[in-house]
């Protein structure tokens, strides 16, 4: 099983930089989830282009390749459930919590209901990890990225049909299923943070592992609030442009 995991993230890391920009991108695993379908939509509206960061998105069938693909150093980021970000821990994974992503809508219900049906397997909340030299190293490139992480958040919300139909094509099921299931889950944005992480927030348990208060989101929040009124007063069809 493990052979056929490392050929799968080996053929996805190779055919993913068939198209490599002249900078080093910045290699992010993704697989079929609800966080995950943040990001894929970005790539596929052009946003990381827009905010000038080079990035490549490593798609990959489950969170579980996800944390492999991070632990032996083939991407410098992934989006991985809780339960999979404490595996890399126990593994001795320098892995930096940059910002929490999506959370089923009644979030005790589902982690208790294991049998309510969604074409997601994670029950849990989802975040955004990276490596935490990398973060610091290169963190004027991972606050693009999470401008255009805001900005395709804000897409998500706004246009959720159309950025069903745009998931269906990566995951490989109808963009009916896809927006079913996108409306049982909340996407959190980088204004959201603080309040999510803090002492009296619902994942306090975290905010000691938040590396991305210190390097990444600090200088994001005021552009992410300029990107929500620009994103709002475009006519539809043009906010992903």
């Amino acid at each position: 099983m493990n052979i056929a995991i490392h050929i799968a993230i080996a053929l996805a890391i190779a055919l993913s930089g068939c198209d490599m920009p002249e900078r080093q991108a910045l290699r992010i695993a993704i697989s079929p989830s609800p966080g995950s379908s943040i990001f894929y939509c970005a790539q596929e509206a052009e946003l990381f282009q827009r905010y000038d960061v080079a990035v490549q998105l490593i798609e990959l069938n489950s969170a579980d390749e996800c944390r492999l693909a991070f632990l032996e150093g083939n991407v410098d980021a992934a989006v991985l459930p809780q339960s999979e970000y404490e595996v890399l821990e126990a593994n001795g994974a320098l892995a930096g919590l940059v910002m929490l992503i999506s959370a089923p809508v009644s979030y005790s219900v589902l982690s208790a209901d294991s049998s309510q049906e969604s074409g997601w397997q994670a029950r849990e909340v989802e975040m955004l990890i990276g490596d935490r030299p990398g973060l610091m190293h290169r963190r004027h490139e991972w606050q693009k990225v999470l401008q255009a992480y805001e900005h395709s958040r804000m897409l998500m919300k706004g246009e959720m049909n159309a950025q069903a139909l745009v998931i269906s094509g990566f995951e490989r099921r109808s963009a009916e299923e896809v927006a079913s299931d996108l409306k049982n889950w909340e996407f959190y944005g980088i204004v959201h943070q603080d309040s999510l992480l803090s002492s009296n927030g619902p994942f306090c348990a975290l905010n000691a592992k938040w590396q991305g208060r210190l390097y990444l989101t600090s200088g994001v929040p005021m552009e992410s609030r300029e990107i929500e009124r620009e994103v709002l007063a475009m006519p539809t069809g043009e906010k992903a442009r």
